[in-house]
Formats: structure tokens, C-alpha cells, sequence
């Protein structure tokens, strides 16, 4: 397997460490050699899961010494996934992440992508809870996702509520549109509810467009009625919803 695996291998080591391909031979020294930290290491080993959608456990990682013993490692990890696959075990799900830091963070937002192996959920938790208590962790998975797929991805984030982080997770159509985004309960995601659609929005933008209301604030309770009102076939403006649709 490492004729196949070890050009993909040698791609990934010569963007992260930013190093020459030529520079990548077996007993070349990442940390001594190629001046790797441990830094560097933790995002080389995120690449490789994305890549390969493996996950890289840290003793492993720590076992790693030359670039034959990552190629090495990175082959059997993936010869591993192989096996429990045909067992019967569940591949990783594709996700699409995006951390939106709480009011006052002075810290960006952040999008990832990859294979939502064990290691990258602890990361991204991880980045979730940097991000300040009342950031917003918006996980989205393809839409050929099973249902058990989708109820595991909301498990492995769920435990965040309790860290003041604000959690959505949602499955796109064959469109790209959130599929299912369940509401919020104290800071994490529980039932799958559709999304409300603007056909104002979708003729301004012109593709489907959802629209998301998870926080609203404010003193009058309409206006939040009036909000939902307003995102229906009739594609009115905001705040143009009458009483009588604002208290169904």
C-alpha cells in the first residue's frame, strides 16, 4: 500500500513543513531535519486525516520519527479504517465547520473541512471553546449522510452546551441547503426541525437561500413572530407580518 499512499504523504509534508519534495527521503528526521515542532506535527497529522480520513492517534503521532516511519504509520492507519469498514463499522462523516467567536473575542472566524475522525472533534472542540463563551460552532454534513450519521455528529458536539457554546448542526439537500437545523436548547442542538426559506432572499441572491434565527433581541415579542412571518412564499419585507399571523 505505501506505493500508492506515499505520494499523497509526501504532498502534505512538503505544504505543511514547507520543504522541497526532493528534501523527503526515508530517513530524513521531520523534527531534526525538517525543524518540525509540535505544532507543526498536530496540523501534519489533521491533513493526514483529512486526506485519508484516518484518524492519528497522539502516541502515534509521538512514535513518528522519520518520514518512512510517517508514510509507514499513515499506511497502516489507513489499512485499519479498510478492515473496520468491512467489518461493518461506520466511515467518518464529511463536515463543514465554521466557529463564530463570541462578542468582544478579538480572535476571527474559523471554516474547516475534513473527515470528523475522533481527533479532529477534540481539535475543533477544542477551537469552539477558545472561541469565548456565546461563540457559535455551525457543523454542516453532505446530504448523503444517514440519520445516524447526523445524530452522531450532534453527539460528539453536544456535551459544548454546557460550555456556553452555541451549536447548530445541519445536513444540506442535493442543493446545498441545510436539509434538517434543529433548534437550540441550552446551547446545543436537539431536534431536527427544516430551515425557514426567503423567496425575497433566494430572487436577491439567486440561489435557495435559508434563513436561521437562533438568538433574538429584544423587548417585543411580535417582532420575533413577525421575523418568521415574514420568510414565507409571499417573500414580504421584515416587519410587515400582521398581528393576527405574528400570534400563530
Amino acid at each position: 500500500m505505501n506505493e500508492f499512499v506515499e505520494p499523497h504523504v509526501r504532498r502534505l509534508v512538503a505544504e505543511r513543513l514547507g520543504v522541497g519534495v526532493e528534501e523527503l527521503v526515508s530517513d530524513v528526521s521531520l523534527r531534526d531535519d525538517l525543524a518540525a515542532d509540535s505544532l507543526d506535527l498536530v496540523e501534519l497529522a489533521m491533513a493526514l486525516e483529512g486526506e485519508f480520513a484516518i484518524a492519528v492517534p497522539e502516541h502515534i503521532l509521538d512514535e513518528v520519527r522519520t518520514y518512512s516511519d510517517l508514510v509507514r504509520a499513515t499506511s497502516l492507519l489507513i489499512r485499519a479504517r479498510c478492515e473496520a469498514e468491512a467489518r461493518g463499522a461506520e466511515p467518518p462523516e464529511r463536515i463543514w465547520v465554521r466557529i463564530v467567536p463570541a462578542a468582544g473575542e478579538s480572535s476571527g472566524t474559523l471554516d474547516r473541512t475534513g473527515w470528523l475522525t475522533p481527533y479532529t472533534a477534540e481539535t475543533i472542540a477544542e477551537d469552539a471553546v477558545g472561541a469565548g463563551r456565546g461563540a457559535r460552532l455551525e457543523v454542516t454534513v453532505a446530504a448523503s449522510t444517514e440519520d445516524t450519521g447526523l445524530a452522531r455528529v450532534r453527539d460528539d458536539f453536544a456535551c459544548l452546551g454546557e460550555r456556553g457554546i452555541l451549536v447548530t448542526v445541519w445536513r444540506e439537500d442535493e442543493n446545498g441547503v441545510p436539509e434538517q437545523h434543529p433548534p437550540v436548547v441550552g446551547g446545543a442542538t436537539t431536534n431536527g426541525r427544516p430551515p425557514m426559506t426567503s423567496e425575497l432572499l433566494n430572487l436577491l441572491t439567486g440561489v435557495p437561500t435559508a434563513v436561521t434565527v437562533t438568538e433574538y433581541f429584544g423587548e417585543d415579542p411580535w417582532q420575533a413572530e413577525d421575523l418568521i412571518a415574514s420568510t414565507r412564499k409571499d417573500g414580504r419585507r421584515l416587519g410587515d407580518a400582521t398581528p393576527a399571523e405574528q400570534i400563530h
